[in-house]
This record gives structure tokens, sequence and C-alpha cells, in this order.
């Protein structure tokens, strides 16, 4: 006669998988996040070294140029990738990066500078390359930064679901920076603007323009 489970047996297998899973799961998780952390610190020194890789050979930064229409001289946003410019707020400054095309004719340029380009975090949202010397702290004044945005990518201005985490960004602060995400402290910091808190982002330093 073939012999089958009892209840009892059932019930203490359900529950050895239920602990099992309780055990491995939060785990799983944590290494997911953390591989995002390392794949958003990697996309950020990448970036960082092809910057200062386009001005060593050009003497030129990304964003360097012709001066921007008004009212928009103070900003420039750089070309991640053909999705960058669907930010209508962003378009009217968007400028190319010149790190796979040397679109300026920059005597030097000795690219490309990068496999490809991306504008898309490992948490969903929307990298920006930003140039801009609008910011009243001295060390903003002409500063090169990645904005780390939380508005998801493909770009919709109407989606704010694919931000980085508050406690993942502590932890790459506390891995490349200060250790502390306040406003205007060190290269990685938290920025949100009191005209539109929906706007809020990380800002990461790359180059002092200056």
């Amino acid at each position: 006669m073939k012999k089958s489970f009892t209840l009892i047996e059932l019930i203490v297998v359900i529950a050895i998988i239920a602990i099992l899973a309780a055990i491995i799961a939060p785990n799983a998780f944590k290494a997911i996040e953390k591989a995002k952390i390392s794949k958003a610190i990697t996309d950020v020194k990448t970036y960082k070294t092809a910057t200062y890789a386009v001005y060593a050979d050009t003497g030129h930064w990304p964003g360097d140029g012709p001066p921007d229409p008004a009212p928009y001289q103070n900003k420039r946003v750089v070309y991640l990738d053909s999705g960058s410019a669907d930010f209508s707020w962003a378009e009217a400054t968007m400028y190319p990066s010149n790190l796979m095309i040397d679109d300026d004719g920059w005597s030097g340029w000795d690219g490309p500078y990068l496999e490809k380009l991306s504008a898309k975090t490992p948490w969903g949202g929307t990298y920006f390359f930003y140039r801009w010397d609008g910011f009243t702290n001295p060390i903003w004044r002409d500063y090169i930064f990645i904005i780390v945005h939380d508005v998801c990518y493909p770009p919709d201005e109407r989606r704010y679901e694919c931000e980085l985490p508050g406690n993942s960004a502590q932890r790459i602060d506390d891995m490349i920076d200060d250790g502390n995400t306040t406003w205007e402290s060190g290269l990685f910091s938290f920025y949100e603007p009191a005209a539109d808190p929906e706007e809020d982002a990380y800002i990461w330093g790359l180059a002092d323009v200056e």
C-alpha cells in the first residue's frame, strides 16, 4: 500500500519552507539593492572618467559651446541619449555631450570616450548630465554633475515612482562622500527646490570647471 503524508507532516514541511523563505528573501533583496548601488557608482565614475578625458584631450568640458538663449545662460543639460530630450523643461538647454561624437569640432578630440550613453538609473529613474552655474553655494558656481532623478525612464514627466531610495542614497554617500546627504554637503546630496518639491533629486558632483 502506498504511504502518504499525514497532515502533521505537511504542516511541518510548509512551516520549514516558510522559515527558509523568511530568512532567504530579505538577504536576496539586500543583494539586489547592493548590486543597484554598485551599478550607480560605476555609472557615475564612468561618466566622470570620460568627462576628464574629454577635457584632457580638448581643453573643453562637456557643455562648452555657444551661449544659451535667454533665459538659460547658466544652465545646460548634456545629452545622455535621445530620450533625455523628451523632458519639455530640458529641451531648451540640451547640448551634445561630445563624449561619443565630436559635435563641435574640438581640436584634439580622440573619442568616443564611452561605449554607449545611458540615461536610465538602476532604479528605473533618469540620469541628467548637468552643467549649471546658478547655485548659490560657491562650490557649485560652475560645476558639472549628474542628477539622479526620480522621474521614470523612458521619460514621463507625470511619473515619480522610480526614485533612488533614501537608505540606498545614504549607503552611496557613505561609500563615496562624507556620509551626509544634506544639501550642499560634499559632492553627493539631496536637493529639493522650494518652488517645486516634486522636482527633488540627488545631485552627484563630477567636475569643478573653474
